[in-house]
């Protein structure tokens, strides 16, 4: 599940020489994971969630996040993403989410998660189902993506709209050959980078230059 997802990267990043913090919003004891957690060189927290819409949970999380000088917040299910998000935002961390699965919410719950995913920098569906799952519930805006890269300032973003379904078909113009595109992250709005019917891929923003590979 989305549990170990979380704990494969919590290894991941140890090894790779960062801190890892595991909050958990579960009252204590937290389970077998968090000795898992632990074994990985992670630190668990705990910051139990109260009953219903915990108001306090928010400050509370955003006030740990600054006295520990967290940089990234992930955030790997509904519950942490409508409260890990905005607490991550006011903490000025990097806020990412990974959608695992479906999520059919309705009522107050999705009201509360279409609102903590505008908080997220980056929000990462694991397949297109959940993709298009999370476009159909006004989680993320319309605007998608496969691979990309962010401009220096960070307010633009250059993507590749689709994955080739064969990347050394050279010379190919059918319907995949879709031009990389800049993305405003304000307001949306998309500008295509010129092109001749060519297949280019996997764009990187270097400065004030776009490089990508091109037939």
């Amino acid at each position: 599940g989305q549990e170990r997802v979380a704990l494969d990267l919590a290894r991941a990043q140890k090894r790779a020489g960062h801190d890892v913090l595991a909050f958990s919003l579960a009252p204590e004891p937290h389970g077998p994971l968090a000795d898992e957690f632990r074994a990985a060189g992670a630190r668990v927290v705990s910051a139990p969630k109260g009953r219903g819409v915990d108001v306090g949970l928010v400050p509370q999380l955003a006030a740990t996040f600054l006295l520990e000088r967290v940089e990234v917040v992930h955030t790997h299910n509904p519950q942490p993403l409508i409260y890990g998000a905005p607490a991550g935002r006011i903490a000025r961390c990097a806020v990412v989410h990974t959608k695992h699965g479906i999520n059919p919410d309705t009522g107050r719950k999705l009201m509360l998660r279409r609102a903590a995913a505008r908080f997220a920098h980056v929000y990462v569906a694991v397949s297109q189902l959940t993709a298009d799952a999370s476009r159909a519930a006004h989680e993320v805006p319309e605007a998608m993506a496969f691979r990309g890269s962010f401009s220096a300032d960070g307010a633009r973003l250059v993507v590749d709209r689709v994955d080739r379904w064969d990347v050394e078909f050279r010379n190919y113009r059918g319907g995949q050959n879709t031009p990389l595109t800049i993305l405003d992250r304000k307001t949306l709005d998309e500008t295509r980078l010129p092109n001749d019917r060519t297949t280019d891929t996997w764009p990187v923003w270097l400065g004030c230059k776009i490089f990508f590979l091109s037939d």
